[in-house]
């Protein structure tokens, strides 16, 4: 019985000895791995970065899952980077492509350059924009595809951005073209931004959007030899400025010589230009057309007309802080030192909720010239 035990206790010592030269194998190969991974695969704060900011498994858009969670394979030369759009189910309106909510995409992109792409100017050349959204179908994606695709303003403000970055901007498409992406987007270039969410402060702002301009009037031989010094940028249907006539007279007796505009009769890129003009200040009524003052030429002061019944704002941080941006509401106008509601001598209706600021959104204004003199005094 002696034996038996002495054999069997000799078995068992062999198979922990075997289990323990496995074991300290899978252990060496752990620090090989880990070892491997800090030296080569996390080599700077970019990558870093990405690991935190990269919050699913994988992306569907129209054409399936297009790229991968994992990091790029080692040794693989990364060229392109690439903006994940999310909630794009906000870029279609009953007009087709949403102006307002692709310029808060525009904003977020020139956002992640500017924290990301200092180090990193050298190593990239493209910038694929790639449509996803977790609510919308397959065909919904493909209308948001086919739109952006067919939108003259898309191509314009993404050929606005190559010119700031260096990088060419180019948005996702169909088929093949859009599935060899597979291949190109991983942790490391990948950045996303919200079609949702309008920026809340001007800290996206920084040289891209501060040299924008000058690069474009220069690059795009816009025609800067404004003879007015006050553009009235109107618009047509709901929420346009009634009695511009009247604006004019107004500012014509203060000595100011006034231009009308609507967008309608603008080319994308004619309205871009316009913004980058040397004026004293532009005259608007609330709308999407306001997308473009991300590239307005700063100190160029805004004065935005809601309608009585409500306050409409979005876009007091498509220019830095220190831009003078103004609001008239009926009477009342005052300086917008943040969002115009929040600012001091701020005119709200407390009782005006969601629904009264829709209901808004088709009235027409007129201006208080009384209240623009105000804003002309103070300015």
């Amino acid at each position: 019985m002696a034996g038996k035990d002495q054999k069997m206790w000799s078995t068992g010592s062999a198979c922990r000895s075997k289990y323990g030269v496995v074991c300290a194998i899978c252990a060496l190969t752990v620090l090989l791995v880990l070892h491997f991974v800090r030296e080569y695969v996390l080599p700077n704060e970019f990558l870093a970065t990405s690991f935190t900011t990269f919050p699913h498994g994988v992306i569907r858009t129209s054409s399936g899952h297009i790229f991968s969670d994992q990091p790029a394979p080692h040794g693989k030369s990364i060229t392109d980077l690439c903006f994940v759009v999310e909630r794009s189910r906000f870029l279609l309106n009953s007009g087709g492509f949403h102006v307002r909510h692709w310029s808060f995409a525009l904003t977020s992109i020139l956002g992640e350059l500017e924290k990301h792409f200092r180090k990193y100017n050298d190593c990239f050349e493209r910038a694929n924009v790639i449509f996803t959204d977790s609510k919308a179908s397959h065909n919904k994606l493909t209308k948001i595809e086919s739109s952006a695709a067919q939108s003259e303003y898309v191509t314009s403000t993404l050929s606005v951005l190559s010119v700031l970055t260096g990088l060419q901007f180019e948005h996702a498409r169909y088929g093949d073209e859009k599935n060899n992406l597979t291949t190109t987007c991983y942790q490391q270039n990948t950045m996303f931004v919200d079609a949702g969410r309008l920026p809340t402060d001007d800290g996206w702002i920084g040289r891209f959007a501060s040299n924008a301009s000058r690069v474009i009037s220069e690059y795009f031989k816009c025609n800067q030899s404004a003879t007015d010094d006050v553009l009235i940028y109107n618009r047509r249907g709901t929420r346009r400025i009634r009695n511009e006539a009247d604006v004019v007279s107004t500012l014509h007796r203060k000595g100011l010589a006034t231009k009308i505009l609507t967008p309608n009769e603008l080319s994308p890129m004619e309205q871009i230009c316009e913004v980058t003009k040397n004026r004293k200040m532009i005259i608007t009524p609330h709308g999407g057309h306001q997308g473009s003052f991300l590239f307005k030429r700063q100190g160029v002061a805004v004065v935005v007309v809601s309608p009585k019944s409500a306050l409409l704002e979005c876009y007091r941080f498509f220019v830095k802080r220190s831009d003078p941006w103004y609001s008239i509401k009926g009477e009342h106008a005052w300086f917008c030192s943040a969002e115009c509601s929040h600012s001091k001598d701020a005119f709200v209706v407390p009782s005006c909720d969601n629904t009264c600021a829709r209901r808004a959104r088709s009235e027409n204004a007129d201006v208080s010239l009384a209240a623009l003199e105000r804003i002309v005094a103070m300015h």
